[in-house]
């Protein structure tokens, strides 16, 4: 389903289930790495972190939003 950008497996990515886990976006970004690097681990690797460091700082300003303290926001971020 990631060798190919097509609508048919765009429709297959965003339309079903795997595994009892609905990931579009996860499936979105092996398709798009694997059109550009092929099967490269290393730039799997590097978006997986790239990914979940964004997440981190999102993680981080909604704490610091929900409770006005830098230090839990720190703590939470930190944790997750």
């Amino acid at each position: 389903m990631i060798r190919s950008l097509s609508l048919s497996n765009l429709a297959a990515m965003f339309g079903k289930i795997y595994w009892l886990n609905y990931q579009p976006f996860t499936h979105l970004s092996f398709a798009i790495e694997y059109f550009f690097f092929g099967l490269n681990p290393t730039v799997i690797h590097f978006t997986n972190v790239l990914i979940h460091s964004l997440n981190v700082i999102l993680v981080f300003r909604l704490i610091l939003a929900l409770s006005g303290n830098s230090g839990i926001a720190l703590i939470t971020a930190w944790l997750f």
